[in-house]
């Protein structure tokens, strides 16, 4: 079996959360998605996209939690103890 290295595991670009992390700064404090275009130049550069692949990252292995060992526990009915925390 070959060792698994980082490239292994590309972080997701897309934004796929886009409708779950959205802050009150519409009008009358409706509820608006993020801006990830931060320059404000109508793309979303690397560095922009940055922030979308750490948002993924979290939702994904967080669960939304704020910390890793609630999700952890979640999924020990699913798998071993030993491949979790």
């Amino acid at each position: 079996m070959e060792k698994r290295i980082e490239e292994c595991f590309p972080a997701e670009p897309r934004n796929l959360f886009w409708e779950v992390d959205k802050v009150a700064s519409g009008p009358g404090g409706a509820l608006e998605r993020l801006n990830y275009d931060v320059n404000g130049d109508g793309k979303i550069s690397d560095q922009e996209r940055d922030a979308i692949r750490g948002q993924n990252t979290w939702m994904l292995w967080g669960e939304g939690n704020e910390t890793f060992g609630i999700g952890c526990k979640s999924m020990a009915m699913v798998w071993p103890t030993s491949w979790c925390c």
